[in-house]
């Protein structure tokens, strides 16, 4: 059974991908104005006036409302950055945008992704309980794009890839730039948690040094983070740097006294010193 429109917003919210666009089209902008009536003939009254329907809707309910679909259309709008030329052609005679013509390739990607969302929404949001309280989140547009029109890379991933290739001074330095760029838009996640992936990712490719020279630069920003303190001694330690380690270690439990792996990894260290050398 098809959903109303006000079922199918409180699902989908502003939806996904390229999707300023995913609509079809609504005819009703394009459309060239109908002759009044006749002279002498009354015009007809306004409750029997019927809106134009838009056509080639096939995802949306095509009994949306005006305001709706526009509502609809300005979260897609902020969600992804892009603008009603990015889907929509223009109309050679008019000028106009054709909002029916599926001739753009954007708008046939978007419409498969406003599928996906609404998909993901109903058949995997919609099975999980929320809070007690809280209202349960669905996926939108901007969940991914952040405001952009191609979704942003994650930024620890961006950064191992420039660490790998060009070294850890060329990764943090574009580091800097993106955090310059972006550091109040929400795109990026800038917390000391991203250039600790980053270092893990390091230490995972045998890369030891350039996993510590990034926890370094990370503890310049974040000096009271205890974890990035305890991955650091946990790292020194795997170096052989046990005298750093500890130092470091220590540092993690005064800031924070709880701190499991900092426990765990100064116990392990205490431990390895207690081990008799081989002969």
């Amino acid at each position: 059974m098809r959903k109303s429109a006000p079922q199918l917003r409180a699902t989908i919210q502003p939806t996904a991908l390229l999707v300023l666009l995913a609509l079809g089209g609504f005819s009703a902008f394009a459309q060239t104005p109908k002759p009044g009536p006749p002279a002498g003939k009354p015009a007809p009254k306004a409750e029997e006036r019927k809106p134009e329907p838009f056509k080639n809707l096939q995802v949306l309910p095509k009994d949306i409302g005006h305001d709706e679909l526009f509502a609809t259309m300005r979260s897609w709008a902020r969600g992804t950055g892009m603008r009603c030329d990015d889907c929509h052609v223009e109309d050679a005679k008019t000028h106009e945008h054709d909002y029916a013509s599926d001739d753009l390739e954007h708008k046939k990607i978007a419409r498969q992704m406003l599928k996906m969302v609404l998909a993901i929404n109903k058949d995997y949001i919609a099975t999980i309980s929320s809070h007690e309280g809280e209202k349960r989140q669905n996926v939108t547009c901007y969940s991914c794009h952040r405001g952009q029109e191609e979704p942003p890379r994650d930024l620890a991933t961006m950064v191992t890839a420039i660490a790998t290739e060009k070294g850890t001074a060329a990764a943090l330095a574009r580091y800097q730039e993106i955090k310059k760029d972006h550091l109040n838009d929400g795109r990026y996640d800038f917390s000391e948690r991203s250039l600790i992936i980053v270092a893990s990712n390091l230490a995972d490719a045998k890369k030891m040094d350039d996993a510590i020279a990034i926890l370094r630069a990370d503890l310049e920003i974040y000096p009271a983070s205890a974890n990035l303190h305890a991955t650091l001694g946990r790292f020194l330690a795997e170096n052989g740097d046990l005298a750093g380690a500890e130092a470091s270690l220590k540092k993690a439990l005064e800031i924070d006294p709880k701190n499991e792996r900092a426990k765990r990894a100064l116990a392990d260290l205490y431990k390895d010193r207690e081990k008799p050398k081989p002969q």
